[in-house]
């Protein structure tokens, strides 16, 4: 209702405040209350009740876009985002687009020669990346006559992978990689990702959409921290632009947690292999390849190395 006491019309711009909604809790001392504004619709009214219009919602946790069902201009009703959508939205930042943008370095090269290895595919096999992002492997795989489907959740980064010139072999998805089987078709060889798999909140549901996109015999692929390492936590605590909520995952890279996962969804002859020791800054120089190369040949503690491949078979 109007302040003057009459029904709002459609079209009508508001703003007020309301509850916060249930399940969110602010710190002692603030408001437990949001603003909601939006604009009241004609279409698809039924009894009376508007239509369910797109709106926004601003707390201090930025809980927006929202989705609220408006009864004469009251709140009723909000969509919370979900975690996938907080990934997408932690990764669209320009400082994280730096971290995934293309690049041939060493450690990049070294990543996906880890991964190679451990799936066993010859060129021409068709390949799906799972959080691909702008491309970084995507492209290198290409080049080397992989057939790629490259999915992730931001179709904004994915207008940003970079063409190897040759039609055909990089087909763009934008996906959730829970649902990635119900977006990609077609016989698939294998499955990889780099450095994804600590960001995605149920790995059963993942990897159970997984196994339903391979047939018996295939491999999946992860290149993963290694999450017995102490140092990514402390790097996820003391860097700027990281959070523990869009990190934290890293400590679950275990195999107490990931072997059961894939079992569960129907993967077999799980393999966890660790390697390296340095951060790309100095694992990138000329000393540093050849302390890697030398650690590499060394059975360490599980605790040092800083990067792992897992890879599984699909059974069945």
């Amino acid at each position: 209702m109007s302040p003057d006491g009459k029904e709002p019309l459609p079209g009508t711009s508001f703003r007020e405040t309301a509850p916060l909604p249930t399940g969110f809790l602010l710190p002692i001392g603030q408001p437990q209350q949001c603003e909601v504004w939006g604009e009241l619709r004609a279409s698809n009214q039924s009894r009376g009740r508007p239509r369910l219009g797109t709106t926004s919602c601003r707390t201090p946790f930025q809980l927006k876009p929202c989705a609220v069902i408006i009864g004469r201009s009251i709140m009723s009703e909000i969509r919370v985002p979900s975690e996938s959508d907080y990934q997408r939205e932690y990764y669209q930042g320009g400082r994280k687009l730096t971290r995934i943008a293309p690049s041939r370095s060493w450690t990049v090269m070294r990543h996906l020669q880890q991964a190679l290895d451990a799936l066993e595919l010859p060129p021409g096999s068709r390949l799906v990346e799972i959080g691909c992002g702008m491309g970084r492997f995507s492209r290198i795989l290409a080049e080397r006559g992989y057939h790629i489907v490259a999915t992730d959740l931001s179709q904004e980064i994915l207008g940003l992978i970079p063409q190897t010139g040759e039609p055909g072999k990089i087909d763009v998805v934008c996906c959730d990689a829970s649902t990635v089987d119900q977006h990609v078709s077609g016989p698939v060889h294998g499955v990889t990702g780099f450095f994804v798999l600590h960001h995605l909140p149920d790995l059963d549901r993942v990897f159970s959409a997984i196994a339903r996109l391979l047939e018996p015999g295939s491999p999946v692929v992860w290149v993963e921290p290694n999450g017995f390492n102490p140092l990514f936590p402390i790097q996820i605590l003391l860097s700027r632009g990281m959070t523990w909520r869009g990190d934290g995952g890293v400590v679950r890279m275990r195999p107490a947690i990931l072997v059961p996962a894939f079992i569960q969804a129907g993967f077999g002859h799980v393999r966890i292999r660790r390697y390296g020791l340095f951060p790309p800054a100095l694992a990138n120089t000329r000393l540093g390849q050849r302390f890697e190369d030398t650690v590499d040949r060394l059975t360490l503690p599980r605790a040092l190395p800083a990067f792992q491949v897992i890879s599984a078979v699909r059974v069945g």
